[in-house]
């Protein structure tokens, strides 16, 4: 079927509700869709009610690649020389066509970062003189790798440049030309690696002597290459690294190339979960619980009391998506955006996707790629879906389909019984049932987030049961069914298919409250140490254990990323007993009550009665005001048990409960130690000096305890260390110090 006639989802839902509303019948369906007990029912009533809407979608799904077009490709490669782009010129290489041989990396199976080892480096050279390119569309493609590493030299990124030179000259076979192999050569140099730069350095003067250049040019080029071999040698006589530098040490010198700060061990800022890793739920510290009420669901407390600063939660995401905006610069397995964006590699069917390397593409392709590379426009290109199209999609086809049917047959079987609250229920607290473990790796942690469904409109249901029957359909399409269990007839759908879009429908009701997005921190402007940074959404993810957490206007996380994983770290002291609070989005320091509960209903499905909320809490400019008085709060140091409130904290009072005099001045010099610490750190912070970052991250969260025992929060004090707090932690990942 021709792609050019294809209508994606928005133009589809478009046609059968102007449908519905010819026919008098939308009122019907919607109220019998908000009224039904279960996904699986919806489904079925729309299969019913609509009896053209399956080959409707059916005829509108069909191959719908982001074309490939080498023409456009050649212009585009054209403009990335001149205007040395790496932007345009990976663009290029998305829509150039590529073979399966030009992705791999050494044609023996070895990774392209093996390279580096001077015997497989001797490997490569020795196989590769038999072997000659004489495929038109290869020799483009190599072309493209040659141009882009002759960019990535100029930028210091000689890691990369090596990947790209290596993917040219395995294409190239016999015909690798001189420039290629010398810049191969004096990469090796720039990183230290001597022996293999020596070895390159040796096989370009070969690849030279025989190439037909003209004499005049090889003479000039022979003696230049006879100095830098020399030149080699004697870095090597003068006791030079002979074996080149270690793969965190090289990535270390292309990020420093590259404008960003160059750091050795003494300058890595460790996260290591609090007090280790808990026994049932795998991301999260030993110092978390995870547990049922039926007016939150399930949440998280502290069943120890957690110092500010604590890492709570590591967690790796079961599912995500990419932003569209940032497919030309973001891998889509491991939503890295370097090397990605500078020599990264496209899909050979799609024009639509990058990966950083053959590994990211492979593991890609595995999990879900393989599915949804031909219909990849229809899933993203639709307003409707958004972007909780690609990430269901992506949930459920990396998922067995035998799977699939037991989760939805326990779910059913659950509902049935009335008398088996959710708290002893595995499937609903997202336990594997083997292990009892929230498992976030194991789709039923994923199966088990909340949808709230009974709060839903009936026109949001309604789309969304359109939604997950197209989506499933997608899935017939692609042969996630493998024929066994779909049906063969555009006009129906078989009862495995109805169950998965039920499954679907699940999904899309849950990821809209329960994925988060994958931010990334860049820098901002070009001028060096600055601390402008830009927080850009590079795409979403399902993330099981941080999604138990529930929202608080006056958050005590602050939750962050590092590539695709996400880390949440204490801002304050947690007592044992309190829940654990993350921010869904609008804080109470820079948004007024009504819009953030507004915002949140809308989005989330209910209305904020955080401690913010219900004290209507003053936003971080009223709090500023000059006029405003503190109020400083205290306990009696001596029982432990009275409570002070004071504007003053030069006043003495007695205790009423042990009729002690409470010696303010202790208060203050307390406050006075914690503060002149905090005020160094904050320098450092500011002025990026980061080299002793936990000592910096100690004293930070030194100030916001002490303010904590002696305020009544919200105050200025400790609304600004706070953030202080936050711009450190971004700071420690910008900066590439930061490791997990």
């Amino acid at each position: 079927m021709d792609s050019v006639n294809i209508q994606n989802f928005d133009a589809l839902y478009a046609i059968i509700c102007n449908r519905l509303r010819e026919s008098g019948e939308s009122i019907r369906i919607i109220d019998e869709i908000s009224n039904s007990d279960s996904d699986i029912i919806r489904v079925q009533s729309i299969i019913k009610s609509d009896s053209e809407v399956l080959n409707l979608f059916s005829k509108n799904i069909a191959p719908h690649y982001s074309t490939k077009d080498e023409t456009r490709a050649k212009q585009l490669l054209t403009e990335a020389c001149s205007q040395n782009s790496l932007a345009l010129i990976n663009q290029a290489l998305q829509l150039s066509f590529i073979t399966a041989e030009s992705n791999i990396a050494p044609e023996n199976g070895l990774s392209a970062m093996q390279i580096i080892d001077a015997k497989v480096l001797q490997q490569f050279l020795d196989s590769s003189q038999t072997r000659q390119c004489t495929n038109n569309e290869n020799f483009f493609v190599s072309e493209i790798f040659s141009r882009r590493s002759a960019i990535l030299f100029q930028y210091g990124k000689f890691e990369s440049c090596i990947r790209d030179t290596f993917r040219c000259v395995n294409l190239l076979g016999g015909n690798k030309t001189y420039e290629i192999v010398l810049r191969l050569a004096l990469s090796y140099k720039q990183l230290g690696n001597y022996n293999e730069s020596k070895s390159v350095a040796q096989h370009a003067l070969e690849v030279l002597r025989g190439s037909s250049m003209d004499n005049e040019f090889k003479g000039k080029e022979t003696v230049r290459l006879i100095a830098i071999i020399k030149d080699i040698q004697q870095s090597l006589g003068a006791g030079g690294n002979s074996v080149g530098k270690t793969s965190a040490g090289n990535k270390d010198k292309e990020k420093a190339a590259a404008g960003g700060k160059s750091h050795d061990s003494t300058h890595v800022f460790k996260c290591e979960l609090f007090e280790g890793r808990h026994k049932f739920l795998g991301a999260a510290s030993s110092a978390l619980e995870l547990i049922y009420s039926e007016t939150k669901g399930r949440h998280v407390i502290a069943n120890r009391n957690i110092p500010p600063g604590s890492t709570l939660i590591i967690e790796n995401p079961f599912s995500w998506s990419v932003t569209p905006t940032e497919y030309s610069y973001v891998c889509q397995y491991c939503l890295a955006s370097e090397p990605a964006s500078s020599d990264g590699i496209a899909c050979a069917c799609c024009s639509a996707v990058i990966f950083c390397n053959e590994e990211c593409r492979d593991k890609a392709m595995k999990l879900f790629h393989k599915y949804e590379c031909t219909i990849f426009k229809l899933l993203d290109s639709s307003e409707k879906l958004g972007k909780m199209g690609v990430l269901c999609f992506r949930t459920v086809c990396q998922v067995p389909l035998e799977e699939l049917i037991v989760m939805h047959n326990a779910l059913l079987a659950h509902s049935s019984d009335k008398s088996s609250p959710s708290s002893s229920n595995p499937l609903l607290m997202g336990f594997t049932t083997s292990t009892k473990k929230l498992d976030s790796s194991h789709y039923s942690s994923v199966f088990a987030q909340t949808t709230n469904s009974d709060l839903r409109t009936g026109a949001d249901l309604l789309k969304r049961t359109y939604a997950a029957i197209y989506l499933t359909l997608c899935l017939r399409f692609v042969g996630y069914f493998n024929n066994n269990h779909g049906s063969e007839l555009s006009n129906e759908m078989s009862e495995t298919e109805v169950i998965v879009a039920s499954v679907l429908l699940r999904h899309l009701q849950s990821a809209s409250c329960n994925a988060y997005g994958v931010n990334h921190i860049a820098a901002v402007g070009a001028k060096p140490g600055s601390r402008a940074m830009e927080n850009i959404e590079v795409g979403g993810g399902t993330f099981p254990m941080i999604s138990t957490t529930n929202h608080s206007c006056n958050p005590n996380i602050y939750r962050f990323n590092v590539g695709k994983r996400c880390v949440v770290k204490s801002l304050v002291e947690i007592k044992q007993g309190e829940e654990i609070l993350d921010s869904y989005g609008p804080g109470f320091t820079i948004t007024s009550r009504h819009q953030r509960q507004n915002e949140l209903e809308n989005q989330y499905c209910f209305k904020c009665q955080c401690v913010a909320c219900c004290n209507n809490w003053p936003t971080f400019e009223e709090l500023r005001n000059p006029n405003r008085q503190t109020t400083y709060r205290f306990s009696c140091p001596h029982c432990d048990a009275g409570q002070f409130e004071t504007t003053s904290i030069k006043d003495k009072q007695k205790c009423q409960h042990c009729n002690k005099l409470v010696d303010f001045k202790k208060l203050q010099k307390l406050l006075k130690s914690a503060g002149e610490k905090y005020a160094r750190a904050k320098d450092c912070v500011l002025k990026q000096k980061l080299d002793a970052a936990e000592n910096i991250e100690k004293h930070l969260c030194n100030y916001i305890l002490a303010i904590s025992k002696v305020m009544i929060i919200p105050t200025k004090e400790s609304v600004e260390a706070q953030e202080v707090l936050k711009l450190f932690y971004n700071l420690t990942v910008r900066n590439g110090i930061l490791t997990l």
